[in-house]
């Protein structure tokens, strides 16, 4: 058996989480996570608890402990990153965060945002206050889509207006510079400095995928180039025809 194995943590003092991901599968199972006071234990409970036979690939952080236990060393792929994060959200809870069914639409929100806050659209919007929206037109995990999105940003925080079917819905984001580990697995994963959380509305996988599929077509647009057209899709279930534009100042 080969698993990759991740660190999170601290949970308190002296208290982290040793998470491994199994390399045939990706699966992670509760059962096999396992609290330590320190990297040496945990791995040494990891190894006794899979079989002294598997075979642990250690993330960087673990590398110290890894050598003395004889454990291969090797960055995290994006997938496992990714889980770490979600392993990370999950401990420090998810009110504002809520995972969903598929959590890969959580992700694909993410991944847009962390696109998207490190654009140049996301820097004019913040220093001028301009309004930007998208159109958005397709399938997202198996059901129609044929909505928009428009924003105002601001350096830690977005105001989010959803309209569908003439009805709008209002979601106020906020980028919350939460220090610790979840911030940092959150860096890592997707580029992200702080924790989002939502202060108004309540995102479902379908929001949740709207809005990470808006902020990929978003993050593509400048003063220069102030409309764009963008199809997104993520496997079979995502096929999307984004239409981002950037709203001049009266």
């Amino acid at each position: 058996m080969q698993a990759h194995v991740f660190r999170v943590g601290p949970l308190g003092p002296q208290q982290f989480l040793y998470v491994p991901v199994l390399a045939d599968s990706g699966e992670l199972r509760p059962e096999h996570v396992v609290p330590a006071p320190d990297d040496a234990r945990g791995l040494a409970a990891l190894r006794a608890q899979l079989g002294e036979s598997a075979e642990l690939i250690c993330a960087p952080e673990l590398s110290e402990a890894a050598a003395a236990l004889g454990c291969a060393v090797a960055e995290l792929a994006q997938p496992h990153r990714e889980l770490r994060a979600d392993v990370a959200l999950a401990v420090v809870g998810e009110a504002r965060l809520p995972a969903t069914r598929p959590l890969e639409a959580r992700r694909m929100f993410l991944r847009g945002l962390g696109i998207f806050s490190n654009s140049p659209a996301w820097e004019h919007a913040c220093l001028t206050g301009a309004r930007l929206s998208a159109e958005l037109s397709g399938s997202l995990f198996g059901e129609p889509c044929a909505l928009t999105v428009a924003l105002q940003a601001s350096p830690d925080s977005l105001a989010l207006d959803l309209a569908q079917d003439g009805a709008i819905e209002e979601l106020g984001l906020r980028l919350a510079p939460t220090p610790g580990f979840a911030v940092a697995t959150l860096s890592a994963a997707y580029r992200l400095s702080a924790r989002p959380e939502f202060l108004r509305g309540a995102p479902d996988a379908a929001r949740y995928g709207a809005l990470g599929a808006a902020f990929l077509a978003l993050a593509a647009i400048s003063p220069e180039l102030c409309e764009r057209e963008l199809e997104v899709q993520n496997g079979l279930a995502v096929e999307l025809t984004v239409r981002a534009q950037l709203h001049s100042l009266p």
